[in-house]
């Protein structure tokens, strides 16, 4: 009997195709574009936020969300550039659970089989209403990239680099304060006493 071996050349063509099954199957997260990206970049453009607590927090100038609003969100107007972020923002995602998936059972077929199928739950039963660019329609918005910034922060904690674990768990709470925190909450669980 034979062992199936996967290149790490075919993984990453099987995790663009992944990406793309879930840019057809999903579509574009465009709600979420226009409420946290050019909502955002209304209010931060306009008076109109005189007086709200976050939007406050948006002007503040030592906030990264601050300039993601004021240099990238104009970008994402142009449709194309959107479409390619956000299927970038979903193929990374796909990529760093397959590398901390490697990383837990070093076997390449059963990584890309356990990315597989944690990214195409059905993410209302199982994740909740609140998504965060994981499950579902691919997007990029700060949710999004906090998620990356909490996989990327878990996948050097894994490889035991604490100082750049630690920096991109404070850039993923940094951009959401809520997923950011809850990320390195559970995590927490798990560490040793």
């Amino acid at each position: 009997m034979t062992k199936f071996q996967l290149s790490e050349r075919n993984s990453l063509t099987i995790l663009v195709t992944l990406s793309a099954v879930s840019l057809v199957s999903f579509g574009l997260d465009i709600y979420n574009h226009y409420i946290y990206n050019l909502g955002n970049y209304l209010f931060l453009s306009t008076d109109l936020s005189r007086g709200n607590l976050y939007f406050t927090l948006l002007k503040d100038s030592w906030s990264l969300t601050h300039y993601y609003t004021t240099y990238v969100v104009p970008i994402l107007e142009y449709r194309i550039v959107f479409f390619v972020l956000s299927f970038l923002t979903k193929f990374l995602i796909y990529y760093l659970v397959f590398r901390i998936a490697r990383l837990l059972t070093e076997n390449t077929a059963l990584s890309l089989l356990v990315a597989g199928i944690f990214l195409f739950t059905p993410y209302h039963q199982s994740h909740g209403i609140l998504l965060n660019g994981m499950w579902g329609s691919p997007g990029i918005f700060p949710a999004a990239i906090s998620a990356i910034a909490s996989l990327v922060a878990l996948f050097l904690l894994l490889r035991f680099r604490y100082f750049l674990s630690s920096l991109f768990f404070c850039l993923s709470i940094h951009l959401h304060l809520l997923y950011g925190f809850t990320s390195l909450l559970w995590l927490s669980f798990f560490l040793p006493l």
